[in-house]
Protein backbone atom coordinates (compact mmCIF):
# COMPACT_ATOMS: atom_id res chain seq x y z
CA UNK A 1 0.00 0.00 0.00
CA UNK A 2 0.98 3.43 -0.47
CA UNK A 3 2.11 5.31 1.91
CA UNK A 4 -0.51 8.18 3.25
CA UNK A 5 -0.61 11.85 1.43
CA UNK A 6 -2.02 14.20 2.98
CA UNK A 7 -3.47 16.48 0.39
CA UNK A 8 -4.97 20.11 0.72
CA UNK A 9 -8.72 21.59 -0.05
CA UNK A 10 -7.52 22.76 -3.12
CA UNK A 11 -6.22 19.63 -4.56
CA UNK A 12 -9.34 17.38 -2.68
CA UNK A 13 -11.19 19.98 -4.91
CA UNK A 14 -8.89 19.65 -8.11
CA UNK A 15 -9.52 15.64 -7.58
CA UNK A 16 -13.60 16.08 -7.65
CA UNK A 17 -13.63 18.38 -10.86
CA UNK A 18 -10.97 15.96 -12.56
CA UNK A 19 -13.45 13.01 -12.50
CA UNK A 20 -12.94 11.38 -8.54
CA UNK A 21 -16.32 10.59 -8.80
CA UNK A 22 -15.91 7.36 -10.20
CA UNK A 23 -13.08 6.29 -7.32
CA UNK A 24 -15.40 7.18 -4.61
CA UNK A 25 -17.99 4.89 -6.12
CA UNK A 26 -15.11 1.80 -6.46
CA UNK A 27 -14.46 2.73 -2.78
CA UNK A 28 -18.26 2.48 -1.99
CA UNK A 29 -18.29 -0.91 -3.66
CA UNK A 30 -15.42 -2.33 -1.45
CA UNK A 31 -16.66 -0.78 1.62
CA UNK A 32 -20.12 -2.65 1.17
CA UNK A 33 -18.64 -6.01 0.18
CA UNK A 34 -17.08 -5.47 3.50
CA UNK A 35 -20.14 -4.54 4.76
CA UNK A 36 -22.20 -7.72 3.28
CA UNK A 37 -19.64 -9.94 4.49
CA UNK A 38 -20.16 -8.79 7.53
CA UNK A 39 -24.16 -8.71 8.12
CA UNK A 40 -23.89 -12.40 6.94
CA UNK A 41 -22.05 -13.46 9.96
CA UNK A 42 -24.08 -15.22 12.85
CA UNK A 43 -21.26 -13.97 15.61
CA UNK A 44 -21.55 -11.25 17.87
CA UNK A 45 -18.39 -9.78 16.28
CA UNK A 46 -18.13 -10.95 12.39
CA UNK A 47 -14.45 -11.29 10.66
CA UNK A 48 -14.41 -9.04 7.88
CA UNK A 49 -11.61 -10.03 5.19
CA UNK A 50 -8.96 -7.32 4.83
CA UNK A 51 -6.37 -6.55 1.92
CA UNK A 52 -4.04 -8.11 4.38
CA UNK A 53 -5.69 -9.49 6.90
CA UNK A 54 -8.58 -10.22 9.11
CA UNK A 55 -10.82 -7.46 11.40
CA UNK A 56 -13.41 -8.17 13.78
CA UNK A 57 -16.44 -5.46 13.66
CA UNK A 58 -19.80 -6.14 15.73
CA UNK A 59 -22.04 -7.02 13.56
CA UNK A 60 -25.03 -5.16 14.54
CA UNK A 61 -23.14 -2.15 13.53
CA UNK A 62 -22.63 -3.28 10.02
CA UNK A 63 -26.93 -2.90 9.99
CA UNK A 64 -25.75 1.37 10.26
CA UNK A 65 -26.13 2.92 6.89
CA UNK A 66 -22.79 3.64 4.97
CA UNK A 67 -22.51 7.19 5.16
CA UNK A 68 -19.63 9.95 4.76
CA UNK A 69 -17.71 7.67 2.01
CA UNK A 70 -15.04 10.24 0.46
CA UNK A 71 -11.69 10.33 -0.89
CA UNK A 72 -8.61 11.48 2.13
CA UNK A 73 -5.95 11.54 -0.71
CA UNK A 74 -5.08 10.39 -3.61
CA UNK A 75 -4.32 6.62 -2.36
CA UNK A 76 -6.56 6.41 0.45
CA UNK A 77 -10.82 6.60 1.31
CA UNK A 78 -12.62 5.76 4.00
CA UNK A 79 -16.57 5.80 5.17
CA UNK A 80 -18.27 5.08 8.02
CA UNK A 81 -21.08 2.88 9.73
CA UNK A 82 -22.00 4.01 13.19
CA UNK A 83 -18.87 4.57 14.70
CA UNK A 84 -16.57 2.10 12.88
CA UNK A 85 -14.64 3.55 10.48
CA UNK A 86 -13.82 1.76 7.41
CA UNK A 87 -10.30 2.39 5.52
CA UNK A 88 -9.87 2.07 2.03
CA UNK A 89 -6.55 2.17 0.18
CA UNK A 90 -5.32 2.13 -3.64
CA UNK A 91 -2.88 -1.12 -4.06
CA UNK A 92 0.60 -0.07 -5.08
CA UNK A 93 0.97 -2.96 -7.13
CA UNK A 94 -2.20 -3.06 -8.90
CA UNK A 95 -3.96 0.29 -8.28
CA UNK A 96 -7.02 -1.03 -7.60
CA UNK A 97 -8.87 0.27 -4.69
CA UNK A 98 -9.27 -2.40 -1.30
CA UNK A 99 -10.03 -2.68 2.39
CA UNK A 100 -7.26 -1.56 4.91
CA UNK A 101 -9.21 -2.05 7.96
CA UNK A 102 -12.12 -1.35 10.26
CA UNK A 103 -11.51 1.26 13.26
CA UNK A 104 -13.57 2.04 15.95
CA UNK A 105 -10.77 3.07 18.97
CA UNK A 106 -13.48 3.07 21.79
CA UNK A 107 -14.38 -0.99 20.89
CA UNK A 108 -10.80 -1.54 20.67
CA UNK A 109 -9.67 -0.39 23.77
CA UNK A 110 -13.27 -1.67 25.76
CA UNK A 111 -12.70 -5.54 24.33
CA UNK A 112 -8.85 -5.59 25.86
CA UNK A 113 -9.85 -4.76 28.74
CA UNK A 114 -13.08 -6.86 29.68
CA UNK A 115 -10.37 -9.82 28.23
CA UNK A 116 -7.90 -9.14 31.00
CA UNK A 117 -7.72 -11.57 33.79
CA UNK A 118 -8.04 -11.05 37.52
CA UNK A 119 -8.44 -7.12 36.21
CA UNK A 120 -7.30 -4.18 38.52
CA UNK A 121 -9.88 -1.67 40.04
CA UNK A 122 -8.10 0.43 37.66
CA UNK A 123 -8.75 -1.50 34.26
CA UNK A 124 -12.34 -2.22 35.12
CA UNK A 125 -13.29 1.08 35.72
CA UNK A 126 -11.50 1.83 32.65
CA UNK A 127 -13.67 -0.84 30.88
CA UNK A 128 -16.89 0.65 32.78
CA UNK A 129 -16.13 4.10 30.94
CA UNK A 130 -14.97 2.78 27.95
CA UNK A 131 -18.82 0.55 27.36
CA UNK A 132 -20.64 3.52 28.62
CA UNK A 133 -18.96 5.38 25.67
CA UNK A 134 -19.73 2.49 23.36
CA UNK A 135 -23.43 1.70 24.91
CA UNK A 136 -23.98 5.70 23.80
CA UNK A 137 -22.72 5.01 20.02
CA UNK A 138 -24.77 1.65 19.70
CA UNK A 139 -27.64 0.86 22.29
CA UNK A 140 -28.71 -1.69 20.37
CA UNK A 141 -25.81 -3.98 20.62
CA UNK A 142 -26.92 -6.46 23.71
CA UNK A 143 -23.20 -7.45 23.43
CA UNK A 144 -22.58 -3.88 25.18
CA UNK A 145 -24.90 -4.07 27.89
CA UNK A 146 -24.60 -7.03 29.08
CA UNK A 147 -20.49 -7.15 29.34
CA UNK A 148 -21.27 -3.32 30.95
CA UNK A 149 -23.35 -6.01 33.69
CA UNK A 150 -20.50 -8.01 34.30
CA UNK A 151 -18.13 -5.74 34.76
CA UNK A 152 -20.20 -3.77 36.95
CA UNK A 153 -20.91 -7.09 38.75
CA UNK A 154 -16.89 -7.95 38.79
CA UNK A 155 -16.60 -4.59 40.44
CA UNK A 156 -18.65 -4.97 42.88
CA UNK A 157 -17.11 -8.20 44.62
CA UNK A 158 -14.04 -5.99 44.73
CA UNK A 159 -15.43 -3.83 47.11
CA UNK A 160 -18.47 -4.91 48.86
CA UNK A 161 -16.46 -5.87 52.05
CA UNK A 162 -16.64 -2.33 52.89
CA UNK A 163 -19.82 -1.26 51.47
CA UNK A 164 -22.53 -0.54 54.06
CA UNK A 165 -24.76 -3.69 52.59
CA UNK A 166 -22.61 -5.82 51.14
CA UNK A 167 -25.49 -7.93 50.07
CA UNK A 168 -26.92 -5.53 47.52
CA UNK A 169 -25.55 -5.08 44.15
CA UNK A 170 -24.83 -1.18 44.91
CA UNK A 171 -23.85 0.70 41.21
CA UNK A 172 -24.30 -3.01 39.73
CA UNK A 173 -28.24 -2.66 40.60
CA UNK A 174 -28.41 0.56 38.19
CA UNK A 175 -26.74 -1.32 34.98
CA UNK A 176 -29.18 -4.46 35.95
CA UNK A 177 -32.07 -2.58 35.73
CA UNK A 178 -30.70 -1.02 32.84
CA UNK A 179 -30.46 -4.17 30.92
CA UNK A 180 -33.72 -5.33 32.03
CA UNK A 181 -35.72 -2.41 30.83
CA UNK A 182 -34.08 -2.38 27.90
CA UNK A 183 -34.83 -6.27 27.19
CA UNK A 184 -37.93 -5.72 28.10
CA UNK A 185 -38.72 -2.95 26.02
CA UNK A 186 -37.56 -4.90 23.24
CA UNK A 187 -39.02 -7.82 23.92
CA UNK A 188 -35.18 -9.79 23.85
CA UNK A 189 -35.96 -12.38 26.61
CA UNK A 190 -32.84 -13.94 26.02
CA UNK A 191 -30.73 -11.01 26.97
CA UNK A 192 -32.96 -10.52 29.86
CA UNK A 193 -32.30 -14.31 30.47
CA UNK A 194 -28.54 -13.55 30.01
CA UNK A 195 -28.67 -11.07 32.29
CA UNK A 196 -30.89 -12.49 35.56
CA UNK A 197 -28.22 -15.62 34.95
CA UNK A 198 -25.77 -13.48 35.29
CA UNK A 199 -26.69 -11.90 39.13
CA UNK A 200 -27.69 -15.31 39.78
CA UNK A 201 -24.44 -16.73 39.72
CA UNK A 202 -22.68 -13.26 41.75
CA UNK A 203 -25.16 -14.23 44.09
CA UNK A 204 -24.28 -18.20 44.27
CA UNK A 205 -20.45 -17.73 43.82
CA UNK A 206 -21.08 -14.95 46.84
CA UNK A 207 -23.05 -16.67 49.04
CA UNK A 208 -20.84 -20.02 48.81
CA UNK A 209 -17.72 -17.76 49.89
CA UNK A 210 -19.66 -16.38 52.91
CA UNK A 211 -20.71 -20.19 53.97
CA UNK A 212 -17.05 -20.87 53.57
CA UNK A 213 -15.99 -18.00 55.60
CA UNK A 214 -18.66 -19.14 58.25
CA UNK A 215 -17.41 -22.87 58.32
CA UNK A 216 -14.26 -21.69 58.62
CA UNK A 217 -14.54 -19.73 61.72
CA UNK A 218 -12.13 -21.42 64.30
CA UNK A 219 -10.20 -22.83 62.00
CA UNK A 220 -6.67 -21.51 63.52
CA UNK A 221 -7.86 -22.85 67.17
CA UNK A 222 -6.05 -26.60 67.03
CA UNK A 223 -2.65 -24.37 65.61
CA UNK A 224 -3.03 -21.77 68.60
CA UNK A 225 -3.75 -24.74 70.60
CA UNK A 226 -0.18 -26.33 69.24
CA UNK A 227 1.72 -23.14 70.51
CA UNK A 228 -0.01 -23.41 73.89
CA UNK A 229 0.70 -26.90 74.60
CA UNK A 230 4.71 -26.36 73.20
CA UNK A 231 4.58 -22.70 75.60
CA UNK A 232 3.65 -25.00 78.69
CA UNK A 233 6.37 -27.44 77.84
CA UNK A 234 9.63 -25.48 77.11
CA UNK A 235 8.35 -23.56 80.39
CA UNK A 236 7.80 -20.11 78.14
CA UNK A 237 5.30 -18.39 80.64
CA UNK A 238 5.71 -14.97 78.22
CA UNK A 239 4.69 -17.03 75.17
CA UNK A 240 1.87 -19.15 77.10
CA UNK A 241 -0.06 -16.12 78.20
CA UNK A 242 0.26 -14.84 74.81
CA UNK A 243 -1.20 -17.40 72.92
CA UNK A 244 -3.91 -18.70 75.92
CA UNK A 245 -5.23 -14.79 75.79
CA UNK A 246 -5.26 -14.98 71.91
CA UNK A 247 -7.43 -18.12 71.43
CA UNK A 248 -9.66 -16.86 74.58
CA UNK A 249 -10.00 -13.69 72.61
CA UNK A 250 -10.89 -15.53 69.18
CA UNK A 251 -13.18 -17.72 70.93
CA UNK A 252 -15.09 -14.64 72.87
CA UNK A 253 -15.62 -12.76 69.73
CA UNK A 254 -17.33 -15.99 67.66
CA UNK A 255 -20.61 -15.82 68.53
CA UNK A 256 -20.81 -12.39 66.83
CA UNK A 257 -18.85 -13.59 64.09
CA UNK A 258 -21.00 -16.25 63.54
CA UNK A 259 -23.93 -14.37 63.76
CA UNK A 260 -23.51 -11.57 61.58
CA UNK A 261 -22.01 -14.03 58.50
CA UNK A 262 -25.16 -15.92 59.17
CA UNK A 263 -27.52 -12.20 58.48
CA UNK A 264 -25.36 -12.22 55.55
CA UNK A 265 -26.13 -15.62 53.99
CA UNK A 266 -29.74 -15.42 54.88
CA UNK A 267 -29.48 -11.90 52.86
CA UNK A 268 -27.49 -12.80 50.14
CA UNK A 269 -29.82 -16.47 49.67
CA UNK A 270 -33.19 -14.08 49.93
CA UNK A 271 -32.12 -12.37 46.75
CA UNK A 272 -30.59 -14.83 44.76
CA UNK A 273 -33.77 -16.58 45.44
CA UNK A 274 -35.70 -13.67 44.26
CA UNK A 275 -33.50 -13.82 41.10
CA UNK A 276 -34.01 -17.80 40.52
CA UNK A 277 -37.98 -17.01 40.71
CA UNK A 278 -37.58 -14.71 37.70
CA UNK A 279 -34.92 -17.16 35.80
CA UNK A 280 -36.53 -18.14 32.21
CA UNK A 281 -33.45 -20.91 30.83
CA UNK A 282 -36.54 -21.51 28.32
CA UNK A 283 -36.03 -18.02 26.90
CA UNK A 284 -32.16 -18.25 26.68
CA UNK A 285 -30.84 -19.14 22.93
CA UNK A 286 -27.23 -20.14 23.90
CA UNK A 287 -26.88 -23.48 24.63
CA UNK A 288 -24.46 -23.65 27.52
CA UNK A 289 -25.93 -20.66 29.41
CA UNK A 290 -29.41 -22.24 28.68
CA UNK A 291 -27.76 -25.22 30.32
CA UNK A 292 -26.73 -23.38 33.10
CA UNK A 293 -29.67 -21.87 34.10
CA UNK A 294 -31.56 -24.98 33.96
CA UNK A 295 -29.06 -26.61 36.54
CA UNK A 296 -29.02 -23.49 38.75
CA UNK A 297 -32.95 -22.86 39.08
CA UNK A 298 -32.91 -27.06 39.62
CA UNK A 299 -30.05 -26.64 42.51
CA UNK A 300 -31.11 -24.22 44.63
CA UNK A 301 -33.09 -24.65 47.45
CA UNK A 302 -35.71 -21.69 47.94
CA UNK A 303 -37.73 -23.18 50.20
CA UNK A 304 -39.73 -21.39 52.68
CA UNK A 305 -37.51 -23.26 55.07
CA UNK A 306 -34.14 -21.79 54.03
CA UNK A 307 -35.94 -18.41 53.62
CA UNK A 308 -36.61 -18.23 57.13
CA UNK A 309 -34.33 -15.87 59.23
CA UNK A 310 -31.74 -17.56 60.88
CA UNK A 311 -31.71 -18.24 64.61
CA UNK A 312 -29.99 -15.96 66.84
CA UNK A 313 -29.31 -18.26 69.58
CA UNK A 314 -26.83 -19.76 70.66
CA UNK A 315 -24.80 -19.48 67.19
CA UNK A 316 -22.54 -22.69 66.66
CA UNK A 317 -22.06 -22.21 62.68
CA UNK A 318 -25.61 -24.09 61.73
CA UNK A 319 -28.19 -22.78 60.14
Amino acid sequence: MRRTTWVTISMLMAFALAGCTSDEVKVQRVIKRGIDECKKSKDTFAEVTLFDGKAEVLRVACERPLENVKLVDEFHAKGETGPYTWLVGQDDETDIWVLSGVEWETMRKARRAVRAKDPSEDVMARAKDLLTEAQAKVPESSWIRLKRLDNALEMRSHERAHADDPTSLGDAQTVYADVLAWANDKKRTDVAGRARLAVVQYYRDYENKLRSARDNIGGDDEWIQSLIDQARKDGNDADLAKYTKELEEARAKRPAQIAALKKKVHATHVRLCKEVGGLDPDGIQDADAKQMASSLKGAIDCSPATLAAPKTDPPDGDE
